[in-house]
């Protein structure tokens, strides 16, 4: 926890976030998409309640639509039904912040920093208040006794 990178590639060579731009990465399971890590960035995705709580806005939609196109509903398929299947059957994500650096609105400018392991504690379809579209809202918890990971130390 507290680990910060420079980029999203670094991400992937840790072998931390396998998706180059989509917030959630995810695998199949037993035949279902369990969530493994999602990327949090300042401005869609906000802390609640302190610091132990997450609000995070599923993928697609109004966030994924390209400049002049109009907002679509989000699915709930690929990472947003990991995220859903996360919740049903109780299995902790990985949390990954991008926070920004300083003033600058650049991709660039953009660290990330892992926040440790949250349980995903509800999921909601919403209606966005401005555009009108379907949006999945998830609220993630703060997982307060994290898994044990020994550290070896090599010569």
């Amino acid at each position: 926890i507290g680990c910060t990178f420079n980029d999203r590639v670094e991400l992937i060579i840790v072998g931390l976030h396998s998706r180059h731009q989509n917030g959630i990465d995810f695998v199949k399971s037993k035949g279902e998409l369990i969530a493994t890590c999602i990327v949090s960035c300042e401005g869609y995705n906000e802390k609640m309640n302190g610091s132990e709580m997450l609000s995070y806005v599923g993928e697609g939609g109004l966030y994924g639509v390209k400049e002049g196109e109009c907002p679509k509903d989000q699915k709930m398929e690929k990472g947003n039904l990991a995220l859903k299947n996360s919740w049903k059957f109780g299995n902790d994500v990985r949390v990954v912040k991008g926070v920004k650096n300083g003033d600058s609105v650049s991709i660039s400018s953009i660290r990330y920093v892992y926040d440790g392991l949250y349980m995903v504690v509800s999921c909601n379809a919403l209606w966005h208040l401005v555009s009108l579209n379907l949006m999945f809202h998830f609220t993630l918890k703060r997982n307060p006794n994290p898994p044990f990971v020994p550290c070896h130390r090599f010569a």
